[in-house]
């Protein structure tokens, strides 16, 4: 009898908590996918750098586990309290709570069972989506084979399903091990005497809590001055504190304030549905504080992942082109040249090299014109003759530039373009060593090649006849490949002048050390593509799980309580109002209900993308970027928050006519 029961509540379950169901598949079906990434021999062999997939992705499982575990644990508990007269009932028929509790249990394990059986094929699937998107990432072709290394990812996802379920229905067996009759059949009505305990002076208690969470920007803002001064980290863990604590303080209050607010507002509380809304919202609130508090803080996290992903996504894909402008960029004696030029022909075709020399100012430098901060470790300007900058400007298929026999232009960085904008008068003009006098004709901030500017961040570019008699600085190795480069090319250059760079480790494979004088393209994208691709990757898989938990979380919620609130809009409809009316108040609630925990982490979260853009302007392609940025990545979290809201609203509707 008793396994028919279950069999039978099971059924319910599935009907009931389809969306939960469904969550918690997509979930083990992206801890799946991701644990095959990560074991992909194809994926790990891309770079050196995506050997470091596996460990990043482990430390993110480890917050997974966190956050579903409390997904499936609100939801139980949800259960529970849901089916508590239910549990009462049969108490008084006789079945024992030891019985009871091993029916509770085994649903919800069944449950748990079907949704991990069914994210191994679904899981299998994204896998193969997520190992092609990789592979254009790295302009790599792409076969969807059948993994042969399906074992390690499939006992990974039962360790995390066991660790998950062990916690969960651990915490579920003493929770109604502790229960008695009496409780059951009046759990629901303590429920409900929670929702309506005044809390005074919330309208303070809610305007302090505000000013808590303003008072932690002011520090984070504070901290984040610019590039090369450290924050302190005791202040922004302080910071992040105060946040927490002000959104657990502003959702706990926001209920009675809102009361507080229309009551006294007489002209407006009686217009419309105004005051039935408000009662509907802020008694759900006041029943769900910590909950909506708590997912008001995923959101908060969901939002920066995805803001701090995509910004860094950007900020790498532009350094490509500031670091790596060309296929191959050298400064080493000229007299090596030609051993480098062998190394590369023996790999790849040369479409073009070009060999330039800069110059060095010492005398009437515009260094000695900056400050102490401003300066950097080259005390002398690096000057390059104007046919040299005009041929690598040709061969990027970038503008040239022209001079009077008495002009300069300077090419500088985009921090140091300000700076020197207002020393313009000072650095009208300039006295060269060998006393050419020029004048400042432009300045502009395109940069010509990866070793521009080396230690100093601008570029002095003068007449060709101006440089007689001045003391070459460096030389420079340019050259063009016909076909793409790569790492490898990179440590082969490296090992060709300085067999020292380059170590075996113990299973005889051969890495070099970087030389700053040795600039690849190809190493240069490899090593950006996959810091991209780690950190997108592993950001927008924990930002999926917490929008996921969040919207089910809102939708079991919502759905599931309409069973309370359907004889009120019952009345509603005997009283004579029209069905369309009440449709637009469960359009009102459900929205009210769903956008109040974003609003806060919105407002938060793009204040902090504004401070962090005063740190990384300089490394996008322009100051405002970051707000496209930003759009691009919570519109993500949006699409699929819009999904659970549809879900519920139609709910909500369809509950209502049944």
């Amino acid at each position: 009898m008793l396994v028919k029961l279950t069999y039978q509540n099971l059924k319910k379950t599935f009907k009931n908590y389809l969306i939960y169901i469904i969550s918690i598949t997509l979930a083990f079906s992206l801890m799946f996918s991701f644990n095959l990434i990560a074991n992909s021999k194809d994926v790990m062999e891309l770079s050196h750098v995506m050997e470091n997939f596996k460990s990043i992705m482990f430390f993110v499982n480890c917050i997974i586990l966190f956050v579903l575990s409390y997904l499936i644990n609100y939801t139980i508990k949800f259960m529970f309290h849901k089916r508590s007269k239910e549990f009462g009932t049969y108490m008084i028929l006789g079945i024992e709570k030891k019985q009871i509790n091993k029916m509770f249990l085994l649903e919800n394990l069944l449950m748990g069972l079907i949704a991990l059986i069914l994210s191994f094929f679904i899981g299998y699937f994204f896998s193969q989506i997520l190992s092609f998107i990789i592979m254009n990432i790295f302009e790599r072709p792409y076969k969807v084979i059948l993994a042969s290394d399906l074992f390690i990812p499939i006992v990974y996802s039962i360790i995390y399903f066991i660790i998950i379920y062990f916690i969960v229905l651990f915490l579920t067996y003493h929770r109604i091990k502790k229960t008695t009759i009496h409780d059951l059949l009046n759990l629901e009505k303590k429920n409900e005497e929670k929702k309506y305990q005044k809390r005074k002076y919330a309208t303070w208690k809610f305007l302090l809590f505000l000013l808590i969470g303003i008072l932690a920007l002011c520090i984070i803002n504070k901290e984040f001055i610019g590039i090369g001064i450290e924050p302190s980290f005791s202040k922004i863990l302080f910071a992040s504190l105060l946040l927490i604590i002000s959104i657990y303080g502003i959702t706990f209050n926001l209920g009675d304030t809102l009361i507080n607010f229309v009551l006294k507002k007489n002209k407006r509380k009686y217009k419309k549905n105004h005051l039935f809304i408000v009662r509907q919202f802020t008694s759900k609130i006041k029943t769900m504080s910590w909950t909506l508090a708590t997912l008001s803080l995923l959101i908060l996290l969901t939002f920066l992942s995805l803001s701090i992903s995509n910004l860094m996504g950007a900020i790498l894909e532009h350094q490509i082109d500031l670091s790596a402008p060309m296929d191959i960029s050298i400064i080493d004696d000229e007299k090596k040249f030609p051993k480098y030029l062998e190394v590369v022909e023996e790999n790849y075709q040369i479409k073009e090299k070009f060999v330039y020399h800069s110059y060095k100012n010492d005398k009437d430098s515009i260094y000695k014109k900056l400050s102490e901060n401003e300066q950097s470790w080259n005390e002398d300007d690096t000057i390059i003759r104007l046919s040299d900058y005009n041929k690598l400007m040709q061969m990027r298929g970038k503008k040239t530039i022209s001079l009077a026999s008495n002009e300069y232009a300077l090419n500088v960085s985009n921090e140091l373009e300000q700076i020197l904008s207002e020393k313009k008068e000072e650095i009208r003009t300039i006295t060269l060593p060998n006393q050419e006098k020029l004048e400042l004709k432009n300045m502009f901030t395109e940069n010509y090649s990866s070793m521009y500017a080396l230690g100093s961040g601008y570029l002095v570019i003068v007449p060709d006849e101006k440089i007689e008699n001045l003391e070459i600085e460096d030389s420079y190795l340019i050259i063009d490949t016909i076909e793409e480069t790569d790492e490898e090319l990179e440590d082969k250059l490296i090992n060709a002048v300085n067999n020292k760079r380059c170590e075996q480790d113990e299973t005889g494979y051969t890495f070099c050390y970087s030389l700053a004088n040795i600039s690849v393209k190809g190493s240069y994208e490899a090593t950006n593509k996959s810091t991209t691709t780690i950190l997108s990757f592993a950001l927008f898989y924990l930002a999926f799980i917490f929008t996921t938990v969040t919207g089910a979380i809102l939708a079991i919620q919502t759905l599931n309580d309409q069973d309370k609130y359907k004889y009120r809009f019952q009345v509603l409809s005997k009283l004579g109002m029209e069905e369309k009316e009440i449709h637009k108040i469960i359009f009102t609630e459900t929205s009210i209900f769903f956008i109040f925990p974003i609003l806060y982490p919105l407002i938060t979260s793009f204040i902090i993308n504004c401070i962090l853009n005063k740190l990384f302007k300089l490394f996008l392609p322009s100051n405002h970027a970051f707000i496209s940025i930003y759009l691009s990545g919570i519109s993500i979290f949006l699409m699929i928050y819009l999904i659970y809201y549809l879900t519920t609203y139609f709910g909500i509707k369809k509950n209502l006519e049944d």
